[in-house]
Formats: C-alpha cells, sequence, structure tokens
C-alpha cells in the first residue's frame, strides 16, 4: 500500500492524459472514462517507476488492475508491463456482448442501419415477419427474452420511443460514426433495471490530436441486379430498387487559431458525423 503515488492515466491515441493520487488505503480509481486503449504509469519518490501498456477500457466496462505492487528503487528505473492476463470483473454480474470497430466495418449492413449488428450476435432473433428493407432489427428477441423489452442507449442516454414496443431509436447514427455496441444479456446491475429482455449500449467515436475524416456514397439501383430466370423467360423487367445514402464523418482536436488553448491537441477534441437516407 503506497499513499499518495501519482497516477498518470493516458489515452493512446489522443495522449490525453489524467492524473490522481492514491488514497489513504492505495486505491485509485478513473471514472466517466471514453472507450479505448490506455497506457498506466505510477511514480513515488523512493520506488521504481511502474508502467503498464495495452489497458482496454470497452463501453460500460469496470477495469480492475487488481493488485499493483511498487518496487523500492531509484525513481529514473521504471518496470514495464506490456501485457497481462485477461482482466475479470468481480464487481458485475451482467453478461455482455462487445462488437468493436473493426467488427462494425466488416459486417454488412442493408440498409445502413447501426440496430442490424445486433442480429449477428449470439442469442439474438428477429422475429420481424416483413422485409423491412434493410432497416436492422425491427422486433428481436435477446435469449428469448419477450418483444418490446429492449432498451437502446446512445452514448448513456436512452434513445428510443417509450410507447414503441420495437427496437425503433429517435436517433440513428451512421454505422461509420459507431465506436463499439455493447449488448447486455442478464444480470444486469441496477442502473439497467428498465426492462429486462436486453440492453444495446451504442458508443459514438471520438476526436483525437488529429484530424481525421471518412466519406462514402452507397449507391443501389436495379441495373446492377439480376433478373430472375422465369421473368428473362416471360420478358418481364426487374423491379424498381434505388437506394442512396451519402455522408461522412469528421473529427480531430478543437484548436483555436491565435490562442494558446489547446495548443498541444490534448484537452479538447470534436467528432461529427452526416448522413442522408
Amino acid at each position: 500500500m503506497v499513499v499518495g503515488a501519482t497516477v498518470l492515466l493516458t489515452n493512446d491515441i489522443s495522449h490525453q492524459a489524467r492524473e490522481f493520487k492514491t488514497s489513504s488505503t492505495g486505491e485509485f480509481e478513473f471514472i466517466s472514462m471514453i472507450p479505448g486503449g490506455y497506457s498506466v504509469k505510477i511514480a513515488q519518490p523512493g520506488f521504481k517507476t511502474y508502467e503498464q501498456k495495452n489497458v482496454t477500457i470497452s463501453a460500460q466496462e469496470r477495469v480492475d488492475l487488481h493488485t499493483i505492487k511498487l518496487t523500492v528503487g531509484d525513481v529514473s528505473t521504471s518496470i514495464e508491463v506490456q501485457a497481462e492476463a485477461a482482466h475479470v470483473a468481480t464487481d458485475s454480474s451482467d453478461r455482455s456482448q462487445n462488437v468493436n470497430t473493426q467488427q462494425i466495418n466488416d459486417t454488412p449492413i442493408r440498409g445502413r442501419d447501426f440496430k442490424a449488428i445486433v442480429k449477428t450476435l449470439p442469442g439474438v432473433q428477429d422475429l420481424d415477419p416483413h422485409d423491412s428493407h434493410g432497416w436492422g432489427t425491427a422486433v428481436p428477441t435477446i435469449n428469448g427474452g419477450q418483444q418490446g423489452q429492449v432498451v437502446v442507449t446512445l452514448d448513456g442516454i436512452v434513445s428510443q420511443d417509450s410507447g414503441n414496443y420495437t427496437m425503433n431509436s429517435t436517433l440513428s447514427p451512421s454505422p461509420d460514426a459507431i465506436g463499439e455496441v455493447k449488448l447486455l444479456v442478464s444480470n444486469y446491475t441496477a442502473e439497467y433495471g428498465a426492462r429486462n429482455g436486453g440492453q444495446v449500449n451504442v458508443t459514438i467515436k471520438n476526436g483525437s490530436n488529429q484530424f481525421h475524416g471518412t466519406g462514402y456514397y452507397i449507391f443501389r439501383h436495379e441495373e446492377f441486379n439480376a433478373n430472375e430466370f422465369f421473368n428473362n423467360k416471360n420478358n418481364v423487367v426487374k423491379p424498381r430498387y434505388r437506394y442512396q445514402n451519402p455522408g461522412g464523418t469528421f473529427g480531430g482536436p478543437l484548436v483555436i487559431p491565435g490562442v494558446r488553448f489547446n495548443k498541444d491537441r490534448n484537452r479538447l477534441f470534436f467528432f461529427s458525423h452526416t448522413t442522408n437516407c
């Protein structure tokens, strides 16, 4: 137990740093974290500096670093931990499934509706009897739960019509703007007591210390589709099938020309996205 040690937590992408002093019990805690990768550095006079990299935090996750031991020695000498065993959440009983950015990019989504991502997860069944033209999972059940008992939250805020039993969201961000989707399937904590059929937590991407952006134009036309055999035989033309969806994303550090605010680009960031269905 080391009291008053300086703990520095740094985001691997934005390089934004947060500092904390260990309590009287030698513990430290960082709250309101953005999902992503972090590095932890602990320093105290008379002890070797402790560094741990590649600490990954997902949405709505509590990561326990367990017991960290500081070794007596010169502060200029450091102990670096590159990787550790998988973290086991001991303070929560909920069962969840995560879909990260790479999985979202690799998942074909007809209609560009982010809710369709949930259909790829184990235990999710789409009971919509109609062709929703790719607009995602309209009436899903999760692990055999009741219809209409699924809650959709966007960055921690419920984004759903409370009078609608489907999973339709009041806000529909582009899949390019989503950083992570987390599905809680059972044994939720008290903060998720609204409904019992599943909790879909969507997290929007955040800006970094470099400017980045994407652009896309989704275009569909019946001329790109093959006609059915009997339609060709009976000279029946292909049915009309057209869909256009342009959009893009852009994010980076918030820089104000002529002032010193955020000159090092690690304090304040922005991220925006636009789409036209």
